[in-house]
């Protein structure tokens, strides 16, 4: 083979993968709305009916697990095929960033964990100052009170 029939398949090869990778986050979206879906209808079912309440209830654990392992088996598959693809193309696909893959769930998680650690960290500055001004108070009313008290108690030595 030549040069140019690699390149042909090799570029074929990754817009195979790409559109993969495509399909499998459509998978993945409608793996979530089944996920809401699904067991939703098992309890609507559940009312209709006069059947037993606990058949409906197996089924619908049985249908959250069957879905849950659907969404984690195409997730693994996804996230092996970007591998695959990284290795292959190298800075092509992706970022170029990062190592890891793109994610497709939870990549907001991480954003919200770093802004309620600012957060916190500033509300703990803030109750240090405020500490701080309540000891600085406390400080001056014992300094005033220790100056009173000192008075009286001389004024009522000397009578």
């Amino acid at each position: 083979m030549s040069k140019k029939n690699y390149e042909e398949l090799y570029n074929n090869f990754m817009n195979y993968e790409k559109q993969v990778h495509a399909q499998n986050q459509k998978r993945i979206t409608t793996g979530l709305k089944i996920n809401i879906i699904f067991p939703l209808f098992f309890l609507v079912l559940c009312f209709i009916t006069d059947a037993s309440k606990l058949i409906f209830l197996i089924l619908w654990i049985l249908s959250l697990f069957g879905i849950a392992f659907y969404l984690m088996y195409v997730e693994y598959q996804d996230y092996k095929l970007q591998e695959r693809m990284k290795n292959l193309a190298g800075e092509e696909f992706g970022d170029g960033d990062s190592d890891e893959p793109e994610k497709l769930i939870g990549s907001t998680v991480e954003n919200v964990e770093q802004s309620m650690t600012q957060k916190m960290d500033n509300l703990e500055e803030r109750m240090d100052e405020k500490m701080e001004e309540i000891r600085e108070k406390m400080i001056e009313k014992k300094g005033t009170s220790c100056v009173i008290s000192y008075k009286s108690s001389s004024q009522t030595q000397d009578a």
